[in-house]
């Protein structure tokens, strides 16, 4: 994988777990506090890794371009 298709999916996945908070806060459940934490997690894990990546596409382009 590109660093480009990398950075889409860890953003879909970011965005799906955003997605997965907003409903469970709307609509609590009996599990509701542990499935919060563990897409709390999964979207603290997908921010990072974008972070990383981006740092290593700039890194990438600035080696590139001498």
């Amino acid at each position: 994988m590109t660093i480009e298709q990398l950075i889409e999916q860890f953003t879909r996945d970011a965005e799906r777990g955003t997605k997965a908070i907003d409903r469970l806060t709307l609509r609590p459940t009996k599990h509701s506090a542990e499935y919060l934490k563990n897409w709390r997690h999964h979207v603290d894990v997908c921010v990072s890794a974008l972070e990383a990546l981006e740092k290593l596409q700039k890194l990438e382009n600035a080696t590139a371009s001498e």
